[in-house]
């Protein structure tokens, strides 16, 4: 067997005109006959040509042989020619990470950037593609770097704003906080507006649900546990005087324990649109807004919606006051609400006619102090512990 051989190598070929038909087929080639020690595959069907036209998409293995292979015996045995084989021998990490384009050249080139999700191996490739990040941030990033190369760095999102700042003297943080702030803002922007590209392609809107109740019934303990079902980091809303203050692109949003007035009401609005995709909806901050890029936003509140509209809009007396935003501008913003009670969590639909809201659900409560109180022993303890 003559031409080229390696022990990593990678095979690019499009859908169409791929020899195994499909993905599953050529998955059961690769593991059953061409036996790599390590592989992992994806499908790219999101890329696009310089005039953002589609291009076919195509399919892309990344392979790593415990020896040396000839091209040409692999490419035999999956059926194609050796032109759509590709030797790694240098750097065969950055092969793997290529295959969601989290490479540094193909994020530059502004490459779409596949979820590590997606891709099919014999072996934990997200866990894998962390530790080829992280080794890579820490080759090319030394830790004397200046503080001018910490600031490009940041903006190249090879280093996070916290490990820029952890890196910087007393001094250099003081002279080039505002610098970083400023860097911060445009690498939080720009992210939003690709993930907001992404979500519009996934036809997704803002999911938003509104949970109310007075103190005790666990409104706050039940937003956490829907946050943590959405797999995705959450951001929990701080002081009233800022409640975006440390918000730094999270995913999904909890405002909680919010009150009429606190966010101006337009404000409250744009944030809530289910269609806020559409648009650069920012989250209000007190030094410098916020691109929002929330697709689940949850509310607790003492108020029900239909309450917290009348309150928005109430004088110092408790009067109406006039107001041009009817309260179905906020209610049809809302997907879900319920009700917390100290035994059940309701769902509640709202009688536009009664102005009232009725249970058409009802399940039992496990987020209450009702449901899981402070024992008498608990509290004996705790003064023990204290005090002896």
């Amino acid at each position: 067997m003559s031409g080229p051989k390696s022990t990593n190598m990678m095979y690019v070929q499009q859908l169409a005109h791929l020899p195994a038909q499909d993905l599953d087929t050529l998955k059961g080639i690769v593991e059953q006959k061409v036996q790599p020690k390590r592989y992992a595959m994806i499908l790219h069907n999101q890329e696009t040509d310089k005039e953002g036209n589609p291009r076919p998409p195509d399919i892309h293995v990344m392979m790593t042989f415990d020896n040396a292979r000839h091209l040409d015996a692999v490419a035999k045995i999956l059926g194609d020619k050796p032109q759509y084989l590709e030797a790694w021998d240098s750097n065969h990490e950055n092969g793997y990470a290529y295959l969601v384009h989290a490479t540094k050249k193909a994020r530059e080139e502004g490459k779409h950037q596949y979820d590590p999700s997606e891709v099919i191996a014999n072996f934990d490739y997200p866990s894998f593609l962390v530790q080829v990040q992280t080794k890579a941030a820490n080759t090319a990033q030394p830790k004397d770097l200046s503080a001018k190369n910490l600031l490009d760095a940041l903006y190249a999102g090879v280093l996070p704003k916290e490990e820029v700042e952890r890196r910087m003297t007393g001094s250099q943080l003081a002279y080039y906080k505002r610098q970083i702030d400023t860097v911060w803002q445009k690498v939080l922007e720009n992210q939003a507006a690709e993930w907001r590209k992404e979500m519009i392609a996934q036809g997704r809107q803002v999911t938003v649900i509104w949970l109310c109740g007075t103190a005790g019934t666990g409104k706050t303990r039940c937003a956490r546990a829907i946050a943590e079902k959405q797999g995705q980091p959450y951001y929990v809303s701080g002081s009233s005087r800022d409640i975006f203050q440390q918000y730094n692109g999270e995913h999904t949003v909890i405002l909680d324990e919010l009150r009429p007035k606190v966010i101006a009401y337009q404000d409250l609005l744009r944030i809530l649109d289910p269609y806020g995709l559409f648009s650069d909806v920012m989250a209000p901050a007190r030094y410098s807004d916020k691109p929002l890029v929330a697709d689940v936003i949850i509310v607790t509140s003492p108020y029900s919606p239909y309450s917290f509209w009348e309150k928005q809009f109430a004088g110092p007396e408790g009067q109406a006051l006039a107001q041009t935003d009817g309260f179905d501008q906020l209610n049809r913003r809302i997907s879900l609400t319920m009700e917390m009670q100290k035994a059940t969590i309701n769902l509640m639909v709202y009688d536009d006619a009664n102005r009232n809201y009725t249970i058409w659900r009802s399940r039992s409560n496990p987020y209450s102090q009702q449901a899981t109180p402070t024992t008498q022993n608990s509290a004996v303890e705790l003064f023990g512990k204290l005090l002896d």
